[in-house]
């Protein structure tokens, strides 16, 4: 806005017409229409008492600045420069995130704090027990089974005994096996109620022939095998497939009494199957076990063909899941979780504060509508740190080609293969759109500091300019000093000749 414009705005904002100011400057109306018009500009001794009359500095009627627009765009600029610095001083990239999409909007937000313990229950603890559900999701990790292959490991189980082992040194048991693999070999595990865990250290072995009934005797020299024994376990191999039948099991004393005796046909009548993965506290029958075998019942004794079981072991492998959701992918730039996880030292048995090398990986997956199971390839992983502390940590989705459109479950698994304790405070999807990234936003300020600096420049030339013309002024002004100076020594000299 020039200055001619300027004065056209003050004049019209007071309700003034150009007669009415022409009148207060003493000057013709139409040397206010020329300067609106940009034909002509005042005289520079005009200037100071155009911004006296509209109560306005000389400097704003120049247009070199205004109270209201500076005081704004200095607000603009600290406050740009105040977030540029935090950007620039953050710790790591993360950091920086949240400080550039702090004020992001939310396509949906998942607040545990806030959340009603009904909203909690819509995420699904897996190898997690939540320990305080009051605030935020509070949980501890805990081994559970998985299966990591498979195995062929008949074994046929007496639970439920009661015998009182004092006096008991032999087990005589009667079978024949017909199977791939020759020589076999039988193993008897037992149980008692002083060591009720089935383990190497409370078993005894024998090699056998195959396809050949045979009694087996093994002496006992265990001194686990004391007490009152709770259950017998027959595994006739290691390894391979084929059939068994067991005709009898029988616990001797040294001077060959019979102490116990399997009753082969009443087993065949109340025998339980189960699987590898099944425990045996599940069993509410009195009857015989059968694990990974299935029953003959056209042979005689207990005749059993093996068949292939799952091999579970125990593992740390913490996750939640919600599902039922419907989130449009394309929306979401960026996924915020706001958690801590405090890592378990086995050794000690105890959680402990983490510190910097306690780098801990979380991977959070997703399924899509027409994708039934969570896959490696829809998944996010992000390393940081088990420090304790509470921190937020940013998923830029962009960076999984897989991330469009309804996204029907996600499952956060925060840690890999360790005990730990979370809490979970937040999960929230940011919107955003692909081009807008860290280097996006840092050109944005740059753009805005090097446009700020071009103005200050443009600005320090109209200062110069105006120097200028108050020079060029003075010079005027000394000038006609001088001429008035001449004139006056002339007109003195005029009147001396007269």
């Amino acid at each position: 806005m020039n200055i001619g414009e300027k004065i056209c705005q003050l004049r019209k904002e007071r309700g003034m017409t150009q007669e009415m100011l022409a009148e207060q400057l003493v000057i013709s109306a139409q040397a206010i229409s020329k300067w609106e018009r940009g034909i002509a500009n005042p005289d520079l001794e005009l200037i100071p008492r155009i911004a006296k009359l509209f109560s306005i500095s000389t400097d704003e009627l120049l247009g070199l600045s205004s109270p209201k627009a500076a005081e704004s765009e200095l607000e603009k600029r600290i406050t740009s420069l105040e977030r540029l610095l935090e950007m620039l001083t953050a710790k790591d990239e993360n950091a920086s995130k949240e400080i550039m999409l702090r004020e992001a909007p939310r396509v949906i937000s998942y607040d545990f704090v806030k959340m009603s313990a009904a909203e909690k229950k819509l995420w699904k603890p897996d190898g997690l027990h939540i320990l305080d559900g009051s605030r935020e999701l509070f949980m501890k990790a805990v081994p559970v089974p998985r299966a990591f292959g498979t195995t062929v490991d008949p074994q046929f189980i007496m639970a439920g005994l009661s015998i009182p082992l004092d006096g008991i040194s032999r087990i005589l048991v009667k079978l024949a096996t017909v199977g791939n693999r020759t020589p076999h070999q039988l193993q008897v595990f037992f149980i008692t109620d002083r060591h009720p865990e089935w383990d190497e250290q409370k078993s005894l072995k024998t090699g056998y022939p195959n396809g050949k009934m045979v009694t087996l005797d093994l002496e006992i020299h265990n001194p686990l095998f004391c007490g009152t024994l709770t259950g017998l376990r027959i595994d006739p191999f290691a390894m391979g497939d084929g059939c068994t039948e067991i005709e009898s099991v029988m616990l001797l004393t040294p001077q060959g009494e019979v102490v116990f005796e399997m009753d082969a046909e009443l087993c065949k009548n109340h025998v339980v199957h189960l699987q590898n993965e099944d425990k045996l506290d599940k069993v509410k029958s009195p009857g015989p076990i059968l694990k990974n075998a299935k029953l003959q019942t056209h042979l005689p004794g207990i005749s059993f063909l093996s068949v292939p079981a799952k091999l579970m072991r125990e593992v740390w492998d913490p996750m939640l899941v919600c599902e039922n959701l419907k989130l449009d992918a394309n929306r979401a730039r960026f996924i915020h979780l706001r958690m801590k996880a405090t890592l378990f030292d086995e050794n000690r048995r105890i959680y402990t504060v983490g510190n910097d090398q306690c780098n801990a990986e979380m991977k959070l997956y997703f399924k899509q509508e027409g994708c039934e199971d969570f896959t490696e390839q829809r998944k996010f992983s992000v390393h940081y740190l088990a420090s304790g502390a509470m921190q937020d940590i940013y998923i830029d989705t962009s960076t999984n080609g897989f991330w469009h459109s309804t996204v029907t479950a996600l499952r956060l698994d925060p840690i890999e293969n360790q005990g730990a304790s979370f809490e979970l405070a937040r999960i929230e999807l940011l919107e955003g759109t692909p081009k807008v990234k860290m280097s996006g936003f840092m050109n944005s300020l740059d753009e805005k500091i090097r446009r700020l600096e071009q103005d200050m420049d443009d600005l320090r030339c109209e200062v110069d300019d105006l120097s200028c013309v108050r020079d060029d002024c003075e010079d005027l002004c000394e000038e006609l000093g001088s001429r008035v100076d001449e004139l006056e020594s002339r007109l003195e000299e005029l009147e001396g000749k007269d």
